[in-house]
């Protein structure tokens, strides 16, 4: 569970600070990921591959969560010609 909040706190700080908030998800996923496998890397004798795999499958969903559920949409640039927007949509009940 840690991981998974982790790495959505991540996503979610470089949605906010980032210059590139279309790549949100990958930098949390990466930022994340590298930060388990150093921490599994000092952890001593006990670090082993299933701990760093289970850590990069936390921060996969985390920040695959955050980036398509809960940040809002951001609009990206295919290329020079054309552009892709998203709509945001408010219902109050």
């Amino acid at each position: 569970m840690k991981r998974i909040l982790l790495a959505g706190g991540i996503t979610y700080l470089a949605d906010e600070y980032s210059s590139v908030p279309e790549y949100r998800g990958w930098i949390g996923f990466g930022l994340s990921s590298a930060l388990g496998v150093i921490g599994e890397l000092l952890s001593g004798s006990n670090s082993s591959g299933l701990d760093m795999a289970s850590h990069a499958v936390g921060s996969a969903i985390g920040a695959f969560v955050t980036d398509k559920w809960i940040l809002q949409p951001v609009v990206k640039r295919e290329n020079a010609v054309s552009s892709c927007y998203g709509v945001e949509l408010n219902l109050g009940f």
